[in-house]
């Protein structure tokens, strides 16, 4: 009976501190991709780290959100790359609402961790 409840509390708190850890990315990689936006330059290192952490990002965010960061960047780009700052800063304002959104409003819950 001891195992029993050792094994429950031990898998509740896997499970909580596997929430707090996918938080953080969450949390920490829109940060770092919001900032990679707010310098006036190439989107390449921003579309960089958006892709590298998308596997682990995809565990636990809804997939259209991250399609349209990803797709945001690459739009964002293309109007830099042609010159058109009206276009581009629309596009980046567009992208740091939505990472902020990702960031406060996609909370993790038991459903996206199960």
């Amino acid at each position: 009976m001891r195992w029993r409840v050792l094994t429950a509390v031990l898998l509740i708190v896997a499970l909580l501190a596997g929430g707090i850890a996918f938080r953080w990315v969450v949390d920490d990689t829109c940060r770092r991709v919001e900032n990679l936006l707010r310098q006036s330059g190439p989107l390449e290192e921003a579309q960089a780290l958006w892709e590298r952490r998308l596997p682990l990002l995809s565990c636990v965010i809804t997939h259209d959100r991250l399609e349209r960061v990803g797709e945001g960047i690459a739009r964002a780009n293309g109007y830099l790359q042609t010159g058109e700052q009206a276009g581009f800063r629309v596009q980046i304002e567009g992208l740091l609402y939505l990472l902020d959104d990702i960031r406060e409003y996609d909370h993790i819950n038991v459903q996206t961790l199960l």
